[in-house]
C-alpha cells in the first residue's frame, strides 16, 4: 500500500510539473545582433558614384573622410588606390594596395584585385618584371 501511495504521489508531482511547464511562457529567443553598416558606408557609396562620374578629386575626398572613420577597412584603401591609379599616381597606387592587403585575411578576393591593380601600376611605371611577378601570384 505504501508503494502505491508513493507511486501515486510521484505521479501527481510529475503531472503538476507538466502543468507548471505548460503555464510558463516559452523562452524568448536571443535577439540577433542588428546588421550595422560601417560608418564609412555612405561615404564609400558617394565615392563610387563620384568615380562613375569621373570626378576623381571628389572621390578622393570622400574616401579620405571615410578612412578617417574606418581606417581598418581594406575596401576603402583599395578604392582609394583605384582613384590614384586613374589620377596617374602609380607609386601611391602601389602603396595603397599594399595597405589594403595588410588588412585582408589570406585568400580574400580583394587581395587578387589589389595584385592586379599593383601589376598595372608597375607596368605604367615601366617595371615589367615587378608586374609579371605580381601577376604570377594571382
Amino acid at each position: 500500500m505504501r508503494y502505491l501511495t508513493g507511486l501515486l504521489m510521484l505521479l501527481i508531482l510529475l503531472l503538476a510539473g507538466c502543468q507548471w511547464a505548460a503555464m510558463s511562457p516559452p523562452p524568448r529567443p536571443e535577439p540577433e545582433p542588428a546588421a550595422v553598416a560601417p560608418p564609412s558606408g555612405p561615404l564609400l557609396a558617394s565615392a563610387q558614384q563620384a568615380l562613375a562620374r569621373d570626378d576623381l578629386a571628389g572621390a578622393e575626398g570622400y574616401l579620405e573622410r571615410a578612412i578617417r572613420l574606418d581606417s581598418r577597412n581594406p575596401l576603402l584603401w583599395h578604392t582609394l588606390a583605384q582613384t590614384k591609379y586613374r589620377q596617374g599616381d602609380y607609386p601611391q597606387t602601389i602603396q595603397l594596395c599594399r595597405r589594403s592587403n595588410a588588412l585582408l585575411p589570406p585568400n580574400a578576393s580583394l587581395l587578387r584585385e589589389n595584385l592586379r591593380l599593383m601589376a598595372a601600376a608597375h607596368r605604367q611605371l615601366g617595371q615589367e618584371e615587378q608586374a609579371r611577378k605580381l601577376e604570377a601570384e594571382l
